[in-house]
């Protein structure tokens, strides 16, 4: 998981006939945006230019009781999910 700054990106709908995405457009919006793995099974319907992140990397730093704790990781993907559906089993509600 990578959490993205604050910045204005472009939403492009992949799956237009999906009940959620019809009738929506690609459309530009300001947000504070995480990316995530998309898990098997998991169908994309809209994502964002991963790559309109201000810098190829992203590292944080903080303390805690125990000392300083970093967590950097790699901000640049081609493409990223933003809204994804994933069936469920009657088991897993």
């Amino acid at each position: 998981m990578a959490h993205l700054p604050y910045q204005e990106v472009t939403v492009q709908i992949q799956e237009r006939r999906h009940p959620v995405t019809a009738g929506v457009d690609d459309f530009r919006t300001a947000d504070e945006l995480f990316t995530l793995e998309l898990q098997e099974g998991a169908h994309l319907l809209a994502s964002f230019d991963g790559s309109a992140a201000d810098k190829p990397f992203r590292d944080d730093v903080e303390n805690s009781e125990t000392g300083r704790v970093s967590h950097a990781w790699r901000m640049e993907q081609p493409r990223a999910a933003l809204v994804y559906v994933k069936q469920h089993s009657r088991g897993n509600f």
